[in-house]
This record gives structure tokens, sequence and C-alpha cells, in this order.
């Protein structure tokens, strides 16, 4: 008597078809190829059913998704019982773990989560598209994902673009010592124009010692007299050459 191999993937599919899980799961358990699994795994997750998902991913091995299934579950966990009524946030998630992060975002945008997009553009460096995401009330949101960009501007060595974005984050200060590591004097008269004299005098006085450092006496003399000082325009006067406080 000869014992012939049965091939198991013909009625797994047709469960898979049919988006009968449990059932597609009892047969992928009596012997079928990795790839089967792998097929299994993936179109469980995507219908989120999540305990075969899991089950079909720790077949094949894959700790990426097992990583993702985690994460959900954690999700669902932390959610309670009203988890449920999210599910498309999880399914955006799986969609962001495929790479397919426009449909994630626009999935996220859809069920009022927003801020799960910008999130995942901003940590991919895309600050445009996240910017995209942004609420026309997020104001503190928005100055995050400038501030994201403006240190990964920095990590890159841009120093220009680092320095350009924390002028439009308002982080003035950080913007300033690049602006004068760099001896770009245009800028920091730029940046001293953002300033008000009254509440900002002592960031306008650190720029009007940087532009002396750097020779330009007479752009720092033109802040000193914003601010009134006239101890150090005297002062700055004198190391100019000239004559007269006007």
């Amino acid at each position: 008597m000869t014992t012939l191999p049965v091939s198991l993937s013909a009625p797994l599919y047709q469960y898979l078809d049919r988006k009968l899980y449990r059932e597609a799961y009892e047969v992928a358990c009596m012997g079928v190829t990795e790839a089967d699994w792998s097929q299994l795994a993936h179109e469980s997750v995507n219908a989120l059913e999540l305990d075969i998902a899991t089950q079909a991913f720790q077949r094949i091995q894959d700790y990426k998704y097992l990583e993702l299934m985690e994460s959900i579950a954690n999700q669902k966990r932390l959610g309670g019982p009203q988890a449920n009524i999210n599910h498309n946030v999880f399914i955006g998630d799986i969609l962001a773990w495929q790479r397919k992060f426009n449909e994630a975002a626009r999935l996220y945008r859809k069920c009022g989560r927003s801020d799960k997009a910008v999130a995942l553009f901003t940590d991919l460096r895309l600050f445009y598209q996240a910017q995209e995401y942004l609420g026309g009330d997020s104001t503190t949101e928005r100055i995050n994902v400038l501030k994201k960009r403006t240190d990964w501007a920095q990590d890159i060595h841009d120093p220009r673009a680092a320095a350009e974005m924390y002028l439009n984050a308002g982080e003035i200060l950080k913007a300033v010592e690049i602006i004068a590591a760099n001896g770009w004097t245009s800028m920091l008269v730029d940046a001293s124009r953002r300033l008000d004299a009254t509440d900002q005098a002592s960031t306008l006085r650190n720029i009007a010692d940087h532009l002396r450092r750097l020779g330009s006496v007479q752009l720092a003399c033109d802040i000193l007299r914003r601010l009134g000082d006239t101890t150090a325009l005297a002062a700055a006067l004198v190391e100019c050459g000239a004559c007269r406080l006007d």
C-alpha cells in the first residue's frame, strides 16, 4: 500500500475566501506549507483576527509582526471593553506596519485620530506630510513638529535649515547661537526684528553682542538704540569710531 500526501492548501484558501479564519487555522494545523501559514497570518491580521494572526506569525517566526500583535493587544487591554469601537485605528497601525503610510494616515484622520498621522509622518521625518494632518487649533502640536524637524536638521548637519526652523518654532535663543556660530549677520538682524524690545530685551542684547563680535558694530548700535541702552550704545559707538549717539 502506498501513502500519498494530500495537500490541504485548497481547503485552507476556500475557508479564507469565505473569511472563516478559525476553520482555516484548524486546516493549517493539519499540515500546510510555510507560504500557506504566511497567507493565513496576513489575511487574519488584516481582518483583525488577532488571536489567529498571532498564532500564525508564531508558526512562521515573524517576530516583527508579533511585535505589532503585542502592541495592538496592549492598546486593547488599556482601552477596556470599549476598545473595539476603535478598530479602524488598529487597521491604521497595521497599514503603517505594511509601509502603506498614506493609507494609514487617511484612515487615522477618518476615525478622528489625526494625531497618530502626525506622529507617523514625524517619526518618518516626513515633516511636510505631518503638517497636512495638523488641525487648525493644534498650535502646540505644530510647534512640536517644527522642533523635531529642527533637531533632525541639526543631526544631518544643515545649520541654516536648523536655524530657520528654530526661528519658526519660536526657539529664538537656539537659533541665535547657531546663526552667530556661523557668522550670518543678516540672519541675526532678521531674528532681532522678530523680538519685542520690552519682553525680550536680554535676547536682543545677546544678538547685539554677537553682531559686535562679528564686526557689525553699526547693526549692533541699531539694536541698542531700540533698547534705549545708552551706556552700551556709547561703548559700541566708541568702538566703531563714531562721535555722536544719534
